[in-house]
């Protein structure tokens, strides 16, 4: 074994300059990103092409006369070939297994839930980070820490009411966790897609979400409540392929519209018609932004009560009336929409739908703690939402 491992070391100062060149480009092969996007256009900046680039390079290297520095005499440039991309190749794997390994560790002792949970999250993030590189490891790292620093955000809030609400500690509890086991049914989707579990994740958190607000209700007596979520698509790209009766509540010039909004599902509901609502770009169009959906898709939520709702100051008389026509034809007083997002993008919208005005009959103080308390829930279900762009 030892007269293995030294036949494998440089044995002249050549070889040893070859060595340390591969140490070099394959520290910088395993640190710079292998992410594939997949896309042609982006070869300039694809990180593999750029890698296969930089070995390239170094290898071209070694073809050059290198008898200057082996004073005068003949170069085995094999050996040198050999020693470049053996170190090369043996640096690069051994950086970025050891880098998979801590990232594993790591995560199997972070705030992922319990052990099972933790062990789900470092197997996905190894796997992530081995087949497509540190950027796309990044990116899902950091979506996975922003859903549990709410879920502790959450759990801290939940201890923070156990004085006032003790009777209500357990019931909240227990949302939170149904909020871990999603967690962990979105992880294990994202692992293995299919529609059939991705259906049945959507239409549990949606349940979970009916389940927390009726929780959070002090009575929920006769308390009704359904929820759906909308896509987002760009305006311009779905709105023509839209049918007439579909999109509503347009006026003025259409260039201004960034979004359309597009009804995609309620839990174990159907519905006989699809909705379409569009989205004014903002802020520049912020005071013509239709109430509900719209506006929470611009901003950060928004609830409307059927029988009195808020409109913006830009927003032309005829329209205020056939949208308050709409909501006085449903069979809900108030509903409640909150944002979906993905990563940094907003993917749709979700509404819970009440037969109580400002969703279960409180205050608005009472009303934040709600939005406050479905907003993991939705942002685990904006994972799930494929993009809209093919509606119409």
């Amino acid at each position: 074994m030892i007269e293995l491992v030294l036949s494998l070391l440089p044995r002249t100062p050549i070889e040893l300059i070859a060595a340390i060149v591969g140490v070099v480009f394959g520290f910088l092969l395993a640190t710079s990103g292998f992410d594939y996007s997949g896309k042609s256009e982006d070869l300039g900046k694809n990180s593999r092409f750029l890698n296969v680039k930089l070995v390239v390079f170094g290898l071209l290297g070694t073809f050059f006369d290198w008898k200057v520095l082996n004073l005068g005499k003949e170069v085995d440039h094999t050996a040198i070939v050999a020693y470049y991309l053996g170190y090369l190749v043996a640096i690069a794997a051994m950086v970025i297994i050891l880098s998979a390994l801590v990232i594993s560790f790591s995560a199997l002792f972070s705030n992922y839930g319990d052990v099972r949970n933790r062990l789900m999250v470092a197997t996905r993030l190894f796997l992530i980070y081995i087949s497509f590189g540190i950027k796309a490891y990044l990116q899902e790292s950091r979506n996975l820490d922003e859903v549990a620093r709410e879920l502790a955000s959450r759990t801290a809030a939940l201890e923070r009411e156990r004085t006032a609400h003790s009777g209500d500690l357990e019931l909240l509890a227990k949302a939170s966790r149904m909020l871990i086991g999603l967690m962990a049914g979105v992880s294990s989707y994202r692992d293995v897609p299919s529609e059939l579990a991705r259906d049945q994740l959507i239409d549990n958190i949606l349940d979970s979400m009916i389940g927390v607000v009726t929780i959070l209700a002090r009575d929920n007596t006769d308390l009704v409540l359904k929820a759906n979520y909308m896509v987002a698509a760009p305006y311009h790209e779905v709105a023509p392929r839209l049918p007439a009766d579909t999109l509503l509540f347009t006026w003025g010039d259409p260039k201004r519209y960034a979004y359309v909004l597009i009804l995609e599902r309620y839990a174990h509901q159907a519905f006989e018609r699809s909705v379409a609502l569009p989205v004014d770009s903002s802020p520049l169009y912020a005071g013509t932004l239709l109430p509900g959906a719209p506006t929470a898709f611009a901003t950060d939520f928004d609830l409307i009560n059927s029988a009195d709702p808020a409109f913006k100051p830009g927003i032309p008389k005829n329209i205020c009336a056939d949208v308050r026509k709409y909501f006085s034809a449903m069979d809900f007083k108030s509903v409640l929409s909150l944002p979906l997002i993905r990563g940094t993008s907003r993917v749709g919208v979700v509404n819970i739908e009440s037969n109580r005005e400002d969703l279960i009959g409180e205050s608005r103080a009472a009303l934040r703690r709600v939005e406050g308390f479905l907003r993991p829930y939705s942002m685990l279900l904006g994972i799930l939402v494929e993009n809209g762009a093919d509606h119409g």
